[in-house]
């Protein structure tokens, strides 16, 4: 029985992110100069280092490898200071070049930010520095599409509510979402229906670029303003705000993958995949209705904030491609929100509610002061009165849930959501 194999070109629409969970030091794994980053190859490094009779162990145990780059004058090495170090800074107190600039460079990019970086989310990449993604994101993407179209069932809508409502409050939020996901699609992995789709990894791309991202948050009067994490508090101009800076394929990045539907699989008798045959050949349809829908909320999202440029940015420019034939478009990687990973919004109100306090999604407001409420010792607290044990009358959901999204800058403004992927079938 053959499979259906189609291949794809995979066009970045805007900044996309999967990260490797690690993060890359400033003067340590990068530093800045010119307004550019230079992220550093430690094996290129080394030998570099050796190559020019330099010993780096002093520069790595301080932290400070950019000196390596530079001959700018330090001071003088004081009496006590450890002999490794001291011979460093003697070394750039006689003002001698060290390394050239292009030596043990992974990469550089330009970078126009509002803020300085000083730790950049690592992307996976080859070992020449070029980003891809993994076929394991796009397929997880295309499950959650998947359980939304799956949920639309009155039936199957109940028996998640059920299974929800069984684990109750509290219950271990990794573990959370796995009974609910062998409720839409299969008791183990054996009889998992994700298995009939196979997606091979998309790229390699292009090299990848530093992109700094802020967050925006809806304040009381529905105007989006940015995030400082270090005060908790929300401010008007982006450089008083929190900075995130991650690896990213560039905007305008063309790469291939393959999409295979196991057909084998798909009628095979004992796994039950059958009864699913149409949504999963129709995956394509699904993935544009969806992203339409989602579009079209986010253009209202915006408006209403106040980012007229991304508001039209998503109407212009991305809606139109959930018309076409020929494809379709997806959300993948970090920076994509609660709504792109997950199937929320399939869920009764009062069942979302439920969800929200038991695993604290969201603001919740203590009533009476508006103060932020947190689940501690057993019970509601109030950060800013100190009130404990808060009953649920006495706090209050935020909406519109969620209220934040991570905004890509470009040129020191903001430009992109996270995350879109056009995908182009060519056989």
């Amino acid at each position: 029985m053959a499979n259906a194999v189609k291949k794809y070109r995979v066009k970045v629409l805007t900044p996309v992110h999967i990260g490797t969970g690690e993060e890359l030091q400033e003067n340590l794994d990068f530093y800045i100069k010119n307004n550019r980053v230079r992220v550093l190859d430690f094996d290129h490094l080394m030998v570099a280092c050796e190559q020019a009779g330099i010993d780096p162990m002093p520069y790595v145990e301080e932290g400070r490898l950019d000196k390596l780059f530079t001959s700018s004058p330090v001071s003088q090495p004081k009496p006590d200071m450890d002999p490794r170090w001291a011979k460093l800074a003697a070394l750039q107190t006689g003002n001698q070049v060290q390394l050239e600039p292009d030596d043990g460079l992974a990469y550089q990019a330009q970078v126009q930010a509002v803020n300085r970086p000083q730790t950049i989310l690592s992307q996976i990449k080859t070992a020449s520095s070029q980003g891809y993604i993994p076929g394991s994101s796009v397929k997880g993407a295309i499950r959650t599409v998947l359980a939304r179209h799956l949920m639309n069932d009155n039936t199957v809508r109940s028996q998640v509510a059920s299974q929800l409502h069984n684990q109750g409050p509290r219950a271990w939020q990794r573990r959370a979402g796995q009974d609910l996901e062998k409720k839409l699609f299969g008791r183990n992995p054996n009889y998992d229906l994700g298995r009939v789709i196979q997606v091979t990894d998309v790229g390699p791309g292009a090299r990848v670029q530093v992109t700094e991202v802020l967050i925006a948050d809806m304040d009381r009067s529905s105007r989006l303003r940015w995030k400082n994490l270090s005060n908790h508090r929300l401010v008007g101009d982006p450089r008083q705000g929190t900075s995130i800076f991650c690896e990213c394929l560039p905007v305008g990045t063309e790469l291939l993958t393959e999409i295979r539907i196991d057909q084998w699989l798909l009628e095979h008798r004992a796994l039950g995949f059958n009864a699913h045959r149409d949504p999963i050949l129709q995956f394509e349809s699904l993935c544009r209705d969806q992203a339409k829908a989602y579009l079209k909320r986010e253009v209202m999202f915006f408006r209403k904030g106040g980012l007229n440029n991304l508001s039209s940015f998503c109407e212009q420019q991305l809606l139109p491609l959930t018309e076409t034939d020929s494809g379709f478009i997806l959300r993948v990687g970090w920076g994509t929100g609660w709504e792109d990973k997950t199937a929320g919004d399939n869920l009764d109100i009062s069942l979302k509610e439920n969800l929200r306090l038991w695993y604290e999604l969201g603001k919740i407001v203590h009533k009476g002061c508006f103060g932020d409420v947190n689940w501690y010792r057993g019970s509601y607290s109030c950060r800013r009165c100190r009130k404990n044990k808060l009953t649920e009358s006495q706090i209050d959901l935020v909406s519109p849930f969620p209220k934040t999204r991570k905004i890509a800058f470009a040129n020191q403004r903001p430009a992109y959501p996270m995350g879109w992927l056009a995908f182009e079938a060519i056989s």
